[in-house]
Protein backbone atom coordinates (compact mmCIF):
# COMPACT_ATOMS: atom_id res chain seq x y z
CA UNK A 1 0.00 0.00 0.00
CA UNK A 2 1.37 3.70 -0.91
CA UNK A 3 -0.47 6.18 0.43
CA UNK A 4 -4.85 5.62 0.30
CA UNK A 5 -3.70 3.32 -2.96
CA UNK A 6 -4.05 0.22 -1.87
CA UNK A 7 -3.55 -1.94 -5.05
CA UNK A 8 -0.91 -4.42 -6.55
CA UNK A 9 -2.60 -3.60 -10.26
CA UNK A 10 -0.82 -6.48 -12.58
CA UNK A 11 0.91 -8.13 -9.95
CA UNK A 12 0.90 -11.84 -10.91
CA UNK A 13 -0.67 -11.59 -13.84
CA UNK A 14 0.78 -12.21 -17.93
CA UNK A 15 4.25 -10.17 -18.62
CA UNK A 16 3.31 -8.35 -22.48
CA UNK A 17 5.90 -6.56 -23.37
CA UNK A 18 5.39 -4.03 -25.52
CA UNK A 19 7.99 -3.89 -29.16
CA UNK A 20 6.19 -1.57 -31.14
CA UNK A 21 6.27 2.30 -31.50
CA UNK A 22 2.57 2.37 -33.42
CA UNK A 23 -0.48 3.79 -31.76
CA UNK A 24 -2.47 0.90 -32.72
CA UNK A 25 -1.94 -2.73 -33.39
CA UNK A 26 -0.12 -5.82 -32.20
CA UNK A 27 1.99 -5.32 -29.50
CA UNK A 28 1.83 -1.93 -29.15
CA UNK A 29 0.94 0.07 -25.49
CA UNK A 30 -2.50 0.59 -27.01
CA UNK A 31 -3.41 -3.76 -27.46
CA UNK A 32 -1.89 -4.09 -23.86
CA UNK A 33 -3.51 -1.65 -21.87
CA UNK A 34 -6.85 -2.73 -23.47
CA UNK A 35 -6.37 -6.04 -22.29
CA UNK A 36 -8.90 -7.47 -20.38
CA UNK A 37 -6.98 -9.97 -18.00
CA UNK A 38 -4.46 -9.17 -15.52
CA UNK A 39 -1.28 -8.03 -17.03
CA UNK A 40 2.15 -6.40 -16.26
CA UNK A 41 3.05 -4.01 -19.56
CA UNK A 42 6.34 -3.80 -19.77
CA UNK A 43 8.81 -2.53 -22.85
CA UNK A 44 11.54 -3.82 -25.08
CA UNK A 45 14.67 -2.19 -24.01
CA UNK A 46 15.55 -1.70 -27.36
CA UNK A 47 12.82 0.39 -28.03
CA UNK A 48 13.55 3.84 -28.18
CA UNK A 49 11.86 7.05 -29.82
CA UNK A 50 8.57 8.22 -30.20
CA UNK A 51 4.93 6.49 -29.28
CA UNK A 52 2.95 9.36 -31.30
CA UNK A 53 -1.19 8.96 -29.84
CA UNK A 54 -4.20 10.00 -32.08
CA UNK A 55 -6.15 9.62 -29.09
CA UNK A 56 -6.29 8.34 -25.68
CA UNK A 57 -5.30 5.13 -24.61
CA UNK A 58 -7.67 3.55 -22.45
CA UNK A 59 -6.28 1.07 -19.12
CA UNK A 60 -8.23 -1.50 -18.11
CA UNK A 61 -8.30 -3.53 -14.81
CA UNK A 62 -5.80 -5.20 -13.16
CA UNK A 63 -2.74 -3.44 -15.12
CA UNK A 64 0.75 -2.36 -14.39
CA UNK A 65 2.62 -0.25 -16.82
CA UNK A 66 6.36 -0.32 -15.63
CA UNK A 67 8.54 2.06 -18.41
CA UNK A 68 11.64 1.19 -16.28
CA UNK A 69 13.35 -0.77 -19.72
CA UNK A 70 12.06 2.50 -21.68
CA UNK A 71 15.08 4.77 -21.24
CA UNK A 72 14.60 5.99 -25.07
CA UNK A 73 10.87 5.85 -25.04
CA UNK A 74 8.56 8.90 -24.76
CA UNK A 75 4.64 9.18 -25.33
CA UNK A 76 3.46 11.67 -27.14
CA UNK A 77 0.01 13.23 -28.27
CA UNK A 78 -2.58 12.49 -25.90
CA UNK A 79 -2.85 11.04 -22.57
CA UNK A 80 -3.07 7.72 -21.03
CA UNK A 81 -6.77 7.40 -19.27
CA UNK A 82 -7.07 4.94 -16.66
CA UNK A 83 -10.83 3.70 -16.86
CA UNK A 84 -10.16 0.41 -14.58
CA UNK A 85 -9.43 -0.55 -10.88
CA UNK A 86 -6.13 -1.43 -9.93
CA UNK A 87 -3.86 0.12 -11.69
CA UNK A 88 -0.22 1.13 -11.51
CA UNK A 89 1.73 3.47 -13.60
CA UNK A 90 5.57 3.89 -13.39
CA UNK A 91 8.54 5.19 -14.81
CA UNK A 92 7.14 6.64 -17.96
CA UNK A 93 7.69 9.95 -19.64
CA UNK A 94 4.51 11.43 -21.14
CA UNK A 95 4.65 14.69 -23.06
CA UNK A 96 1.99 15.34 -24.80
CA UNK A 97 2.89 18.65 -26.67
CA UNK A 98 0.78 20.78 -29.03
CA UNK A 99 0.79 18.90 -32.32
CA UNK A 100 -1.39 16.20 -33.74
CA UNK A 101 -3.25 14.34 -31.00
CA UNK A 102 -5.84 14.03 -28.57
CA UNK A 103 -8.53 17.13 -28.25
CA UNK A 104 -6.29 19.48 -26.72
CA UNK A 105 -8.86 20.49 -23.93
CA UNK A 106 -8.62 16.62 -22.91
CA UNK A 107 -4.84 16.60 -23.26
CA UNK A 108 -3.46 15.61 -20.17
CA UNK A 109 -0.53 13.18 -19.49
CA UNK A 110 -2.58 10.91 -17.68
CA UNK A 111 -6.64 11.22 -16.24
CA UNK A 112 -7.81 9.44 -13.54
CA UNK A 113 -12.18 8.65 -13.92
CA UNK A 114 -14.71 6.60 -15.47
CA UNK A 115 -18.08 8.24 -15.22
CA UNK A 116 -19.85 5.05 -15.86
CA UNK A 117 -18.35 3.53 -12.11
CA UNK A 118 -16.33 4.66 -9.30
CA UNK A 119 -12.50 4.36 -10.46
CA UNK A 120 -10.50 2.75 -6.99
CA UNK A 121 -6.70 1.79 -6.35
CA UNK A 122 -4.63 3.98 -8.57
CA UNK A 123 -0.60 4.64 -8.14
CA UNK A 124 1.08 7.18 -10.04
CA UNK A 125 4.82 6.78 -9.26
CA UNK A 126 7.87 8.01 -10.66
CA UNK A 127 6.42 9.16 -13.93
CA UNK A 128 7.66 12.77 -15.65
CA UNK A 129 4.38 14.28 -16.73
CA UNK A 130 4.72 17.83 -18.95
CA UNK A 131 4.36 20.03 -21.82
CA UNK A 132 0.46 19.09 -21.76
CA UNK A 133 -2.41 21.08 -23.07
CA UNK A 134 -4.79 20.66 -19.92
CA UNK A 135 -3.40 19.13 -16.74
CA UNK A 136 -0.47 17.26 -16.15
CA UNK A 137 -2.56 14.83 -14.66
CA UNK A 138 -6.25 14.88 -13.41
CA UNK A 139 -8.70 12.99 -11.74
CA UNK A 140 -12.01 14.01 -12.66
CA UNK A 141 -15.17 12.85 -13.79
CA UNK A 142 -17.59 15.63 -14.49
CA UNK A 143 -18.17 18.56 -12.11
CA UNK A 144 -20.93 17.04 -10.38
CA UNK A 145 -18.62 14.45 -9.09
CA UNK A 146 -20.55 11.24 -10.46
CA UNK A 147 -18.75 8.34 -9.39
CA UNK A 148 -15.76 10.32 -9.02
CA UNK A 149 -12.47 8.11 -8.02
CA UNK A 150 -11.39 6.79 -4.54
CA UNK A 151 -8.18 5.34 -3.40
CA UNK A 152 -5.56 7.55 -5.48
CA UNK A 153 -1.26 7.97 -4.89
CA UNK A 154 0.29 10.07 -6.63
CA UNK A 155 3.96 9.86 -5.59
CA UNK A 156 7.34 10.86 -7.00
CA UNK A 157 6.55 12.77 -9.67
CA UNK A 158 7.50 15.36 -11.85
CA UNK A 159 4.56 17.58 -13.04
CA UNK A 160 6.54 20.15 -15.70
CA UNK A 161 5.60 23.37 -17.67
CA UNK A 162 2.61 22.29 -18.94
CA UNK A 163 1.69 24.56 -21.88
CA UNK A 164 -0.02 27.74 -20.97
CA UNK A 165 -1.11 29.16 -24.45
CA UNK A 166 -1.40 25.85 -26.42
CA UNK A 167 -5.25 25.68 -28.14
CA UNK A 168 -6.85 24.36 -25.28
CA UNK A 169 -10.24 26.01 -26.11
CA UNK A 170 -10.47 27.43 -22.10
CA UNK A 171 -7.94 29.65 -23.16
CA UNK A 172 -4.33 29.67 -21.28
CA UNK A 173 -3.87 26.28 -19.59
CA UNK A 174 -0.78 25.99 -17.66
CA UNK A 175 -1.82 23.58 -15.21
CA UNK A 176 -0.22 20.91 -12.69
CA UNK A 177 -3.03 18.27 -11.66
CA UNK A 178 -6.31 18.35 -10.36
CA UNK A 179 -8.52 16.10 -7.94
CA UNK A 180 -12.10 16.77 -9.23
CA UNK A 181 -15.29 17.26 -7.05
CA UNK A 182 -16.20 14.12 -4.76
CA UNK A 183 -12.58 12.35 -4.86
CA UNK A 184 -11.67 10.76 -1.74
CA UNK A 185 -8.62 9.18 0.04
CA UNK A 186 -6.50 11.26 -2.02
CA UNK A 187 -2.36 11.14 -1.34
CA UNK A 188 -0.16 13.52 -3.02
CA UNK A 189 2.89 12.97 -1.90
CA UNK A 190 7.04 13.86 -2.69
CA UNK A 191 6.09 15.42 -5.96
CA UNK A 192 7.39 18.21 -7.90
CA UNK A 193 5.50 20.78 -9.65
CA UNK A 194 7.50 23.33 -11.72
CA UNK A 195 6.50 26.31 -13.95
CA UNK A 196 2.80 25.27 -13.66
CA UNK A 197 0.32 27.96 -13.34
CA UNK A 198 -2.22 27.15 -11.72
CA UNK A 199 -3.25 23.64 -9.76
CA UNK A 200 0.09 23.05 -7.91
CA UNK A 201 -2.33 20.91 -7.02
CA UNK A 202 -5.67 21.96 -7.11
CA UNK A 203 -8.36 19.98 -4.79
CA UNK A 204 -12.27 20.65 -5.92
CA UNK A 205 -15.12 20.70 -3.38
CA UNK A 206 -16.54 17.71 -1.51
CA UNK A 207 -13.49 15.50 -1.57
CA UNK A 208 -12.88 13.28 1.47
CA UNK A 209 -9.60 12.65 3.20
CA UNK A 210 -7.09 14.35 0.80
CA UNK A 211 -3.45 14.45 2.72
CA UNK A 212 -0.71 16.50 0.26
CA UNK A 213 2.39 16.88 1.94
CA UNK A 214 6.13 16.71 1.00
CA UNK A 215 5.97 18.09 -2.43
CA UNK A 216 7.89 21.16 -3.94
CA UNK A 217 6.01 23.87 -5.43
CA UNK A 218 8.22 26.13 -8.14
CA UNK A 219 7.59 29.08 -10.02
CA UNK A 220 4.13 28.26 -9.16
CA UNK A 221 2.62 31.51 -11.28
CA UNK A 222 -0.81 32.95 -10.36
CA UNK A 223 -1.99 30.31 -7.74
CA UNK A 224 0.42 27.27 -5.57
CA UNK A 225 -2.18 25.06 -4.33
CA UNK A 226 -5.73 25.46 -4.12
CA UNK A 227 -8.97 23.80 -1.90
CA UNK A 228 -12.20 24.31 -2.75
CA UNK A 229 -15.45 24.30 -1.11
CA UNK A 230 -15.05 22.25 2.33
CA UNK A 231 -12.36 20.11 0.73
CA UNK A 232 -11.33 17.47 3.51
CA UNK A 233 -7.42 17.94 3.62
CA UNK A 234 -4.12 17.99 5.31
CA UNK A 235 -1.32 20.27 4.30
CA UNK A 236 1.94 19.51 5.60
CA UNK A 237 6.03 20.06 4.72
CA UNK A 238 5.39 21.58 1.20
CA UNK A 239 8.13 23.71 -0.07
CA UNK A 240 7.05 26.38 -1.82
CA UNK A 241 9.74 28.36 -3.85
CA UNK A 242 8.75 31.53 -6.15
CA UNK A 243 11.05 31.53 -8.65
CA UNK A 244 10.60 33.89 -11.44
CA UNK A 245 6.59 33.32 -12.08
CA UNK A 246 4.85 33.43 -9.00
CA UNK A 247 2.40 36.02 -7.94
CA UNK A 248 3.81 39.28 -5.77
CA UNK A 249 0.65 37.94 -3.47
CA UNK A 250 2.90 35.41 -1.91
CA UNK A 251 -0.28 33.95 0.54
CA UNK A 252 -1.56 33.30 -2.90
CA UNK A 253 0.95 30.03 -2.92
CA UNK A 254 -1.40 28.43 -0.77
CA UNK A 255 -5.59 29.16 -1.15
CA UNK A 256 -8.13 28.09 0.79
CA UNK A 257 -11.74 27.85 0.76
CA UNK A 258 -14.23 26.98 3.53
CA UNK A 259 -14.09 24.84 5.48
CA UNK A 260 -11.34 24.01 8.27
CA UNK A 261 -7.62 22.98 6.88
CA UNK A 262 -4.93 21.20 9.04
CA UNK A 263 -1.67 23.04 7.76
CA UNK A 264 1.96 22.70 9.59
CA UNK A 265 5.54 22.43 8.84
CA UNK A 266 5.35 24.18 5.32
CA UNK A 267 8.07 26.01 3.85
CA UNK A 268 7.12 29.17 4.35
CA UNK A 269 4.06 28.52 6.42
CA UNK A 270 1.94 31.37 4.47
CA UNK A 271 -1.92 31.06 3.05
CA UNK A 272 -5.10 32.84 2.10
CA UNK A 273 -8.26 31.95 3.24
CA UNK A 274 -11.62 32.53 1.60
CA UNK A 275 -15.63 31.91 1.99
CA UNK A 276 -15.09 31.60 6.08
CA UNK A 277 -12.05 28.93 5.60
CA UNK A 278 -9.96 28.48 8.98
CA UNK A 279 -6.75 26.91 9.48
CA UNK A 280 -5.66 25.44 12.51
CA UNK A 281 -1.95 24.72 12.28
CA UNK A 282 -1.22 21.16 13.69
CA UNK A 283 -1.82 17.46 13.07
CA UNK A 284 -5.71 16.44 13.54
CA UNK A 285 -5.73 14.80 17.31
CA UNK A 286 -5.63 11.28 16.49
CA UNK A 287 -5.13 12.01 13.15
CA UNK A 288 -3.70 8.42 10.89
CA UNK A 289 -4.79 9.10 7.27
CA UNK A 290 -2.93 6.85 4.84
CA UNK A 291 -0.02 5.97 7.21
CA UNK A 292 2.18 6.98 4.71
CA UNK A 293 2.96 10.40 5.88
CA UNK A 294 3.38 9.50 9.58
CA UNK A 295 6.06 6.65 8.19
CA UNK A 296 7.51 8.42 5.33
CA UNK A 297 7.80 12.08 6.21
CA UNK A 298 10.37 13.71 5.24
CA UNK A 299 11.93 17.31 6.90
CA UNK A 300 10.87 20.37 5.27
CA UNK A 301 14.48 21.21 4.86
CA UNK A 302 15.87 18.28 3.35
CA UNK A 303 13.27 17.78 0.70
CA UNK A 304 14.35 19.98 -2.40
CA UNK A 305 17.52 18.29 -1.90
CA UNK A 306 15.74 14.80 -1.59
CA UNK A 307 13.35 15.10 -4.43
CA UNK A 308 15.73 16.56 -7.06
CA UNK A 309 17.28 13.25 -6.84
CA UNK A 310 14.13 10.71 -6.42
CA UNK A 311 11.52 12.62 -9.00
CA UNK A 312 10.01 11.75 -11.62
CA UNK A 313 11.25 8.82 -14.09
CA UNK A 314 15.01 8.30 -13.06
CA UNK A 315 16.59 5.86 -14.99
CA UNK A 316 18.43 7.87 -15.85
CA UNK A 317 16.99 10.96 -16.01
CA UNK A 318 16.28 12.34 -19.71
CA UNK A 319 18.35 15.59 -20.31
CA UNK A 320 15.09 17.62 -20.90
CA UNK A 321 14.37 17.00 -17.16
CA UNK A 322 17.32 17.56 -16.12
CA UNK A 323 17.58 20.64 -17.42
CA UNK A 324 14.37 21.87 -15.76
CA UNK A 325 15.22 20.66 -12.40
CA UNK A 326 18.53 22.33 -13.23
CA UNK A 327 16.44 25.70 -13.56
CA UNK A 328 15.30 24.66 -9.75
CA UNK A 329 19.44 24.29 -8.61
CA UNK A 330 19.75 27.21 -10.23
CA UNK A 331 16.96 28.59 -8.67
CA UNK A 332 16.87 30.61 -12.51
CA UNK A 333 13.41 30.09 -14.28
CA UNK A 334 12.59 30.15 -17.99
CA UNK A 335 9.05 29.50 -17.88
CA UNK A 336 8.20 27.95 -20.82
CA UNK A 337 4.63 27.78 -20.19
CA UNK A 338 3.98 31.63 -20.20
CA UNK A 339 4.41 31.05 -24.11
CA UNK A 340 3.22 27.66 -24.91
CA UNK A 341 6.60 27.09 -26.95
CA UNK A 342 9.64 24.75 -26.35
CA UNK A 343 12.56 26.72 -26.27
CA UNK A 344 16.23 25.20 -25.58
CA UNK A 345 14.81 22.36 -24.17
CA UNK A 346 14.88 19.18 -26.18
CA UNK A 347 12.33 17.24 -27.36
CA UNK A 348 12.73 15.24 -30.17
Amino acid sequence: MIGYADTIGGEGGQILIVTSLADSGPNTLREACGASFKRIVKFDPSLSGVIQLSNEIRIKDNCTVDGIDAQELVIKGARLAVKGNDVILENLRISPLDGAGQNKGSRDCIGIGNKDRTIKGVIVKGCSMKWSTDECAGTWTDSSGLNAPENVTYVHNLFLQPLRDAGHPEGAHGMGSLIGNGTKNITIARNIYAGCDFRNPSIKGDCKKVEVFNNLVYSWGNTGMQFHDYADAVIAGNVFVEGLHSSSDLKRQLRLKGGVYHVWDNIPQRWETRSGASVVQSMPVGYTGSGYLANDWIDPALLIDYLLIHAGAIYPRHADDEEILDLIRQDETVNLANTGTIKMIPVT
